[in-house]
C-alpha cells in the first residue's frame, strides 16, 4: 500500500452540532469560516467590528441568511399541492 498524502495540515476535527445548540451551532460555523483565531473576541471581530453573540458574527460574514424566501418558497409549494389534490378530487366526482 502508498502513503497517504495529505495536503493541509490538522491540528484537529469539528465535530457536527445541530442547529439547534445556539451559539455553539454559530462558533462552529465561524470556526470553519474565520482563519487563524486566538481568541473567541477574534472569532467575533468581522470587518473590525466587534459582534456580541457568534450569531450576529455569522450575520455579519452572511453565512446565514434570511429565511423568507424559503418560507415564501414553502407556503407556494404548500398551496400549489393544496390545488392540485382540490383538481384532483372534483375531478374525480364528475366522472
Amino acid at each position: 500500500m502508498g502513503k497517504r498524502k495529505t495536503s493541509a495540515f490538522s491540528i484537529g476535527r469539528i465535530f457536527f452540532v445541530p442547529p439547534g445548540s445556539g451559539e455553539q451551532y454559530y462558533l462552529r460555523l465561524l470556526l470553519n469560516a474565520v482563519k487563524g483565531p486566538t481568541s473567541y473576541e477574534e472569532i467575533r471581530r468581522i470587518n473590525d467590528i466587534d459582534h456580541e453573540t457568534f450569531r450576529d458574527a455569522c450575520y455579519a460574514l452572511g453565512l446565514l441568511d434570511d429565511d423568507k424566501e424559503y418560507v415564501m418558497l414553502s407556503r407556494s409549494k404548500s398551496m400549489g399541492n393544496a390545488i392540485i389534490s382540490t383538481t384532483i378530487i372534483c375531478y374525480a366526482t364528475y366522472i
